[in-house]
C-alpha cells in the first residue's frame, strides 16, 4: 500500500495519485515546464480515476473539450441580380429597332426609285394659268356629248340670254388616277339663264395653233375623234357658279411622239344636244415626252 503524504490515505501499490486528494504519490514525480506548461510521466496529464480532472498544487489543468460539430462562416447567398436580364432585353429591343429601321429604309428607297422611274419615263408638262383666281373644289358627273357642233359665241347677248363666263383655269400635273399618270384640269366659271338645261363643260386638247389632237379612245374623245373630256352640268339657278369642276386627262391619250410641244386646252360650255353656249378660255401649257 502507498500512503499519501498529503492526506494520509492508503492507496494501492500501482496507483500514482491519491484517490482521496489526487496528489501524486512518491513514485510519480512531476516535472514542470517553466516555458509554459508541465510534462507528466506516462505521456499525459493525470486523471482522477473517478472521472474529474486532477489538481496539482492549486493548478487545475484545462481539459480540452471535443469539438461539438463543424462550423464554417459561409456568407449568405446574394440575391440574384436582374441586371443581366435587363441587358438581354435591351439587346433584343435594339435588334428589333435596327431590323425595323432597315425595313423602313428599304421600303423608302424602293418608293423613291419607283417615283424617280415614273418621272423619267413619263412626260413632264408645265403650264402657267392665265388667272390668279383661287376657288374651292366641286365636281359633277361626266359623260360624252352627242355632238361637236361648236359655233362662234354670240357677242350681242343681253342680260337674259344664255351665256357663261370664266373665272379661272388651272392644272395639277403628274398626278395618278386609276394607275395612269396625267394632269387634272380645274375650271371655275358661271352660267346664266340656263336653269334646268342639260349642258357640258368641254375641254378640247389642241396644238398651240388650234390643230386638234386625235385619239381612237372614245372615253377621252369627242364624236369627231378629238382628244377631249367632258363634265355633265345642269344648273339649278339662273346664275349658277361652279367653283371648281376638275377633269383628268392621262398623258398617254395625247398620242404624241417624243419631243417638246406647246399645247392648249379649249374650255367651253356646250349644250348636250349640240351647240355652243359660250367659249370660256384657252389654257396653254408645255408638254415634253421622253
Amino acid at each position: 500500500m502507498k500512503t499519501c503524504a498529503t492526506c494520509g490515505h492508503q492507496n494501492a501499490d500501482d496507483m500514482r495519485f491519491c484517490l482521496e486528494c489526487g496528489k501524486p504519490l512518491p513514485d510519480a514525480p512531476i516535472v514542470f515546464d517553466l516555458q509554459g506548461g508541465s510534462s507528466y510521466p506516462g505521456g499525459g496529464p493525470p486523471t482522477n480515476p473517478i472521472g474529474g480532472p486532477t489538481s496539482f498544487g492549486g493548478f487545475q489543468p484545462q481539459q480540452s473539450q471535443p469539438p461539438q460539430g463543424q462550423f464554417s462562416m459561409i456568407p449568405p447567398a446574394k440575391p440574384r441580380s436582374n441586371k443581366k436580364i435587363y441587358i438581354a432585353f435591351a439587346g433584343i429591343f435594339a435588334v428589333v429597332v435596327l431590323v425595323f429601321v432597315g425595313i423602313a429604309g428599304i421600303v423608302a428607297y424602293n418608293l423613291m426609285k419607283e417615283e424617280e422611274s415614273t418621272v423619267k419615263n413619263s412626260p413632264t408638262p408645265t403650264a402657267t394659268p392665265k388667272s390668279n383666281d383661287v376657288s374651292t373644289p366641286k365636281t359633277s358627273d361626266s359623260s360624252t356629248p352627242k355632238s361637236d357642233d361648236v359655233s362662234t359665241p354670240r357677242t350681242d347677248k343681253s342680260s337674259t340670254d344664255p351665256r357663261a363666263s370664266i373665272g379661272k383655269i388651272w392644272a395639277d400635273f403628274d398626278v395618278k388616277e386609276g394607275g395612269r399618270l396625267g394632269m387634272r384640269v380645274h375650271t371655275k366659271f358661271t352660267v346664266y339663264n340656263l336653269r334646268g338645261d342639260d349642258l357640258y363643260l368641254a375641254l378640247y386638247f389642241q396644238k398651240e395653233d388650234g390643230t386638234p389632237l386625235k385619239t381612237s379612245n372614245r372615253k377621252f374623245a369627242s364624236t369627231a375623234g378629238e382628244v377631249a373630256v367632258f363634265e355633265s352640268l345642269k344648273p339649278g339657278f339662273d346664275e349658277a357658279l361652279y367653283e371648281d369642276v376638275d377633269l383628268f386627262m392621262p398623258y398617254d391619250e395625247l398620242k404624241l411622239s417624243k419631243g417638246n410641244y406647246d399645247l392648249r386646252i379649249d374650255a367651253s360650255v356646250i349644250y348636250k344636244g349640240g351647240g355652243l353656249v359660250d367659249h370660256l378660255d384657252y389654257f396653254q401649257f408645255q408638254y415634253e415626252k421622253y
